[in-house]
């Protein structure tokens, strides 16, 4: 299973966002169907699954995804803060991208939550700049942090188009 999502990955890294999704799904349904949901390796699976498929244009299916994910990850020790800020910030996104604001909004105040932010001090301006600006600044020092606390050493995974 850890070799077709690593393949998986590596398809998505090296642009090939029509292979990914397949890759993902297998892998998220296995370890959905022997760990649970909130497992840790289910909840990556399905975060990388919902990224497989926002990037192939299936909106719909990221955004299930991703609010699933948010909500079984409590269930994990090992689902951490910025696993959970990621999760978030990347479905504010996603909802910025169908003009669906207010959504978004309510996201970022949680996100400031989830970071410690207080409402006058350090706030980063994350709705201000688009999509293709700090958000995917952002974003990239999440999955970097995120990849590192799990022990991959390896950087965003991303082949600097698709992210």
């Amino acid at each position: 299973m850890q070799t077709k999502f690593r393949a998986a990955q590596a398809f998505f890294a090296v642009g090939d966002i029509k292979q990914a999704p397949s890759y993902h799904k297998d892998v998220f349904e296995s370890r959905r169907r022997l760990s649970g949901p909130g497992h840790q390796e289910t909840l990556a699976s399905q975060y990388n699954l919902a990224v497989a498929y926002e990037n192939e244009g299936d909106l719909e299916k990221a955004e299930h995804h991703l609010r699933e994910n948010l909500k079984f990850s409590s269930l994990s020790m090992q689902w951490r803060k910025e696993d959970v800020a990621r999760s978030k910030l990347r479905l504010a996104i996603l909802l910025l991208g169908q003009a669906r604001s207010g959504w978004a909004l309510n996201l970022r105040e949680a996100l400031y939550a989830i970071l410690g932010v207080d409402g006058v001090h350090g706030k980063p301006e994350i709705m201000g700049v688009g999509v293709d600006g700090l958000n995917r600044g952002l974003m990239g020092w999440f999955d970097l942090n995120v990849a590192l606390w799990h022990g991959r050493t390896t950087g965003p995974w991303s082949d600097g188009e698709h992210w």
